[in-house]
């Protein structure tokens, strides 16, 4: 049984400290342990499924990607119930389909189990779509941001020139960078949509009116 004490603030700082040797069960146990919490293997296994592991996978964390270890140490930072997780550039290391499997975790937290999210990244894009509130921190003071939202994104890889086909009509593209016009909401079945096709973006920068807002 789970003792009741919950804790106010959670969080991951840079990469999920995991113990790379152990499985995804065995690291949950061991930092439940940690917090004086008992979790019974059919508790342990709803926590794996919660962030969208399964459970019946035994090997080492070691072998599991980015995006699968940012599940499981949000997966111990929520541990003892906080009403807020801090979340340091999740976002780093993942590939465009491993982010928006991440986002729609996020996104799945604050409705499902009521978790204030604080997250910091340097990729506004991202944000916009899991924020309710966005600032930036300017001259070392923390500033609400404001802005219109992205009418195309600056995609850059080293393959892009063999992308132009699946490029929206009218994109741009020049040597390593295309500019394409789409929205937020269709820039994730773009994305998939390149990778699937070998083109591993490095940066997607957001646009508004042809300018790139990502000062901060």
């Amino acid at each position: 049984m789970q003792k009741d004490h919950p804790k106010p603030i959670g969080g991951i700082i840079e990469k999920p400290s995991l113990y790379g040797y152990l499985s995804a069960a065995e690291n949950v146990m061991l930092f439940a342990r940690m917090q004086g919490i008992s979790l019974t293997d059919a508790a342990i296994d709803d926590k794996l499924i919660e962030v969208g592991l399964s459970p019946d996978r035994k090997d080492a964390v070691r072998n599991y990607s980015m995006g699968m270890k940012q599940r499981l140490g949000i997966a111990v930072a929520m541990l003892n119930s906080p009403n807020l997780l801090i979340l340091d550039e999740p976002f780093s290391g993942l590939d465009p389909i491993g982010i928006e499997n991440l986002k729609r975790l996020l996104l799945k937290l604050t409705k499902e189990n009521g978790v204030t999210l604080l997250v910091s990244s340097h990729i506004l894009a991202h944000l916009f779509e899991i924020s309710d509130e966005l600032y930036l921190i300017r001259n070392k003071k923390l500033e609400p941001y404001e802005a219109a939202a992205p009418t195309g994104y600056t995609l850059i890889a080293d393959n892009i020139a063999d992308a132009s086909s699946l490029l929206p009509e009218g994109s741009e593209v020049y040597m390593q960078r295309a500019v394409v016009a789409v929205s937020a909401k269709e820039l994730p079945e773009l994305l998939g949509k390149l990778l699937e096709a070998g083109i591993h973006i490095r940066a997607c920068i957001p646009m508004v009116n042809a300018q790139n807002w990502t000062e901060g």
